[in-house]
Formats: structure tokens, C-alpha cells, sequence
């Protein structure tokens, strides 16, 4: 809260990783959810049950630990690589709801844009990739120093979630923000939602502005659970 998990969990986990957990599918059912979720959640058991609804879902583990690095190219080449995994594993036109948290929502983001969407769910996202790794709390510990802010920013910027706002069909969109956010700054994430809005009425934000970004995973999971449970 108002930070604090942020800066302790950045201090700790702030060493890179050269591997991340391989995609797999979970559940059964008529819908189909393409998911990019950070490992964090995947490991996760409590967590990873209450975000994923009752359905055959996709999931894609991502870790910035993996794929954020000081070169933007290998930044590319990493996000790259988890991309076209779900992209090539995509039937095509078959109706797909997707779910994005994190740095997920980058990948999530452009994803949509080529599928038959029917959902949109982004859980703490920001509106340009390049800027929300520089200026995170998290991974501005190594991306800054090798480029510039600029160059850094317009080498990964097929990964900026705003880019695709205009493309992107009037379907069910949930936004969940934290006001507190130090690894994908607040401000970024408000100005993705606002976009959203103004081009899908369909579009609807729920944010605790007491919660940074650890707090808001754990309560947008509640929301999710609470939800599945009324449904059952």
C-alpha cells in the first residue's frame, strides 16, 4: 500500500533471470482466453485460480526479471519470442477473450489486435512501454544507462498498448489500476484508460488509489474470485 510492497519487492527481486516458465493451457470450456501473465501469478496457485475464469485458457508467462533489458533489441527479441508463441498457436478467427497483467498488457495488447476479440481485461497497464520500464521502480534498476529514454522507447514501440486503442473493437474492457503504482507509474496507466474510454463505451475502470502495484494484483484477483463465485 501507498508504495511500500513496491519498494520492498523491487529491492529484493531486482536480479535477472535468464528463463521463464514455458506457455501451457489450463481448463476447459467454450470461451477460449488468451492470457499473458506474469510468472509471479503462474507460481502462484491462490492467485493464478482466481484470475482464471472457468475456460480453455492459453496462458503465456511473463517476467521482467526475463524480458526487460539495458539493450531495447533484446528486449524485442524476448518479447518477440513469447508473441509469435501465441500467435502461432491461434485458430484462425476463432472468438477469443484475452487477459493481460503487468507487463502482459503490452503483449495482450497488440495480440488483440489480431484476433476476433470478444474481451479485453488489463490489469495495472500503462500507455507506452518504453517510458513504464524507464521510469519503473523495478526495471529502471537496469534498462536506464545504455540508451537514451527516446531510443529505448521508440525500439520497443510496437509493444506501446495506447497504439492500438483506435484499432481495437467497442467489447466488455476492464481496467484495474492502482493510484499508487511504482512499477508501471499511475499516471501511465490513467492516460490508457482514458483513452480507452473515449473510443469504447464498453470500457469500464476500477481503481484503489491507496494500492501500488503488488496490492492492486492481489485485489483485482478478489474481484475476479468474488465474481466466479456468484457464478457458480
Amino acid at each position: 500500500m501507498f508504495g511500500l510492497v513496491d519498494r520492498v519487492y523491487a529491492r529484493c527481486k531486482n536480479r535477472l533471470v535468464e528463463s521463464v516458465l514455458p506457455p501451457f493451457v489450463a481448463g476447459s470450456g467454450a470461451a477460449v482466453w488468451y492470457c499473458f501473465l506474469p510468472e509471479f501469478v503462474v507460481k502462484n496457485r491462490r492467485l493464478l485460480g482466481s484470475y482464471l475464469p472457468a475456460a480453455e485458457c492459453h496462458v503465456f508467462p511473463v517476467a521482467a526479471q526475463f524480458h526487460m533489458r539495458a539493450d531495447p533489441v533484446e528486449s524485442l527479441r524476448r518479447l518477440d519470442k513469447t508473441f509469435f508463441q501465441a500467435v502461432d498457436g491461434l485458430v484462425s478467427d476463432r472468438p477469443v477473450h484475452v487477459m493481460g497483467i503487468s507487463l502482459g498488457c503490452p503483449l495482450v495488447t497488440r495480440f488483440a489486435a489480431r484476433v476476433n476479440l470478444q474481451e479485453l481485461v488489463l490489469v495495472v497497464p500503462g500507455d507506452r512501454l518504453g517510458p513504464c520500464a524507464w521510469e519503473s521502480a523495478l526495471t529502471g534498476q537496469w534498462v536506464r544507462g545504455s540508451v537514451s529514454k527516446e531510443v529505448y522507447t521508440h525500439a520497443l514501440q510496437v509493444y506501446d498498448p495506447v497504439e492500438y486503442v483506435v484499432g481495437l473493437p467497442s467489447v466488455p474492457t476492464n481496467i484495474f489500476l492502482g493510484g499508487y503504482d511504482l512499477f508501471i507509474p499511475a499516471a501511465r496507466g490513467d492516460i490508457l484508460a482514458s483513452r480507452l474510454q473515449e473510443h469504447n463505451p464498453l470500457t469500464t475502470v476500477k481503481k484503489w488509489w491507496f494500492a501500488d502495484h503488488a496490492t492492486t494484483l492481489f485485489l483485482a484477483a478478489a474481484v475476479f474470485k468474488k465474481s466466479k463465485d456468484k457464478s457458480s
